[in-house]
């Protein structure tokens, strides 16, 4: 859904089988300069070309920042161009993580729901170092400020990789933060139980969704595990 900006910046990767292995993944351009759909996209399009099997985050991520930052020096206007990066890999019961930034993945499984990733964010380092509340973060003026990314500067970014096993009817989220920030864990739980398919509570979000307040793009891959 494209926020009230007008202009989509979002970039995701369906549901892909290579070999063994399902991909899966999204991006969110910087909404705060120019190019920011240009990153989410040549993100995207590396993940799409180079990720085949485990244990190649740290490769893809970084051909992800090359291309961004080769794209950025060839154009001026694109200097401060950027996105987040968050893919998931899954082969057999094993599901690999790579995250940069603040897009999530959400690991719903009966009536719990698990982070599979952690928000690269000011605020999230205030809650973590016990500065601020949960319920002041919600307010912070910084909340969506992330510290890192992968950009056409020569910024560092900070790769979170994850493993974690499924389970037969495991439904797992890919989300950009216009998503996660208006629908609470509890609430993507509670849909999820009163729905009998993928596409039940896709939709049950969806109706969840249409009555909160967009303020920015809001994208969200939805996965069932079936065997």
């Amino acid at each position: 859904m494209t926020g009230p900006r007008g202009l989509y910046q979002d970039c995701l990767l369906e549901p892909v089988r290579v070999g063994n292995c399902w991909i899966v993944a999204v991006a969110d351009g910087l909404g705060g300069s120019n190019g920011g759909e240009i990153a989410s996209s040549l993100a995207i399009d590396e993940v799409r070309k180079k990720l085949k099997s485990p244990g190649q985050m740290d490769e893809v991520f970084e051909a992800a920042r090359a291309k961004i930052q080769a794209r950025s020096h060839s154009d001026a206007d694109l200097a401060k161009m950027g996105t987040t990066l968050t893919c998931l890999l899954i082969e057999g019961i094993t599901a690999e993580v790579g995250h940069v930034g603040d897009t999530r993945i959400t690991h719903i499984r009966g009536g719990g729901v698990m982070s599979r990733t952690e928000d690269q964010t000011e605020v999230q380092r205030l809650l973590d170092n016990g500065v601020i509340t949960h319920g002041q973060a919600k307010r912070h003026p910084r909340r969506n400020v992330i510290y890192s990314a992968l950009s056409g500067r020569e910024d560092k970014y900070t790769l979170f990789q994850n493993q974690f096993e499924t389970k037969i009817g495991d439904r797992i989220i890919l989300s950009s933060d216009g998503f996660h920030t208006l629908l609470l864990r509890k609430e993507l739980a509670q849909i999820s139980q009163s729905s009998r398919s993928l596409d039940e509570f896709s939709e049950g979000v969806q109706i969840a969704l249409k009555q909160k307040v967009l303020t920015d793009d809001a994208t969200a891959i939805f996965i069932e595990v079936t065997g």
